[in-house]
C-alpha cells in the first residue's frame, strides 16, 4: 500500500533516537499528503469550506505541519508500547493530544482557553487517537 511503511525498520525498538526519526518522518510524509489535500481543496473550491471552520487555509497548513511531524515523533518514541491493541490505542491517545490541542486552538483560538476547549481536545484525543493508535499498529504491523 502507498502509504504503509514497509515495517518499522529504521526505528530500532531499542534506540529511542531512531524511534523518533521514524515516527517524524512519518509524520512529515502524512502532512504532505494532507497539505496536498486541502490545498487542492482551496484550489477548487475556494475558501469557503475554510471560512465555514472559522479557520483559513494557512493554519490548516500549519497545524499538518507543525501536527504531523510532533504526532509522529511521539508515536516513534512510544512505539515499543504499541505492540497490543490496548498499547496501540494508549499510544494514539498520547500522541493525539498535542494535535487535538493545536486543532481546537486553530479552531477556536488560543486566548482565553477555556474548560470547553480543554474537554473538546481531550475527547478527540481520547476518540480519534485510540481509534487512530489501534488502526495504525494493525496497519504498520510486521505479523501476519
Amino acid at each position: 500500500m502507498f502509504l504503509k511503511p514497509s515495517s518499522t525498520r529504521g526505528a530500532s525498538r531499542s534506540n529511542s533516537g531512531d524511534r523518533i526519526r521514524w515516527g517524524l518522518r512519518w509524520g512529515a510524509y502524512y502532512s504532505v499528503i494532507l497539505t496536498a489535500w486541502v490545498t487542492l481543496l482551496w484550489l477548487l473550491r475556494g475558501s469557503r469550506p475554510f471560512e465555514g471552520q472559522s479557520v483559513t487555509l494557512v493554519a490548516v497548513v500549519t497545524l499538518y505541519v507543525v501536527g504531523g511531524p510532533v504526532t509522529g515523533a511521539i508515536v516513534g518514541l512510544l512505539l515499543p508500547f504499541a505492540r497490543s491493541g490496548l498499547g496501540a490505542a494508549i499510544t494514539g491517545i498520547v500522541a493525539a493530544i498535542p494535535i487535538s490541542v493545536m486543532a481546537i486552538a486553530t479552531v477556536g483560538g488560543f486566548p482565553p482557553w477555556t474548560t470547553r476547549h480543554s474537554i473538546a481536545s481531550a475527547l478527540m484525543a481520547v476518540t480519534g487517537g485510540a481509534l487512530a493508535g489501534y488502526v495504525f499498529r494493525a496497519f504498520l504491523s510486521d505479523d501476519p
